[in-house]
């Protein structure tokens, strides 16, 4: 027997996710990943922080556990199947988070990835400003 923890509201946020998995055609699992990089950038751009800061990144974990606390108490499985539940709601949390935990660690550890590798020895190319055009 599902139990729901509140009746729907006219904008149901499970409703909306249901639309949206329907209407741009992809499952649940691709738009936790897009919609996390999404929201990772946006945070980033909004509170004008690099990638490599970790507010960015935890403003998109605190949206998701938000998101998976939602799931959890709006639908209720019966029984053994609550566990299936928990499983399904770590691997949203894993789709979500994966890609933009990657990104901080990178950006983070290997900032040259991201900004250009600088020439030892040189403060710029040449033919940059600053730098020796022979």
């Amino acid at each position: 027997m599902t139990q729901n923890a509140a009746a729907a509201a006219p904008h149901d946020w499970h409703q909306v996710k249901a639309w949206l998995e329907h209407a741009i055609g992809l499952n649940m699992d691709a738009l936790h990943v897009y919609f996390g990089l999404g929201i990772l950038v946006i945070a980033a751009l909004v509170l004008r922080r690099p990638l490599r800061s970790p507010l960015p990144w935890l403003v998109l974990l605190l949206l998701e556990l938000a998101n998976e606390y939602y799931d959890w108490t709006y639908e209720i499985w019966p029984g053994p199947e609550r566990q299936i539940q928990a499983a399904e709601g770590i691997r949203d949390i894993w789709n979500t988070m994966a890609v933009p935990t990657f990104l901080l660690v990178a950006s983070r550890w290997f900032p040259g990835l991201f900004t250009g590798w600088a020439k030892r020895g040189s403060a710029a190319d040449a033919g940059e400003p600053g730098g020796d055009a022979r």
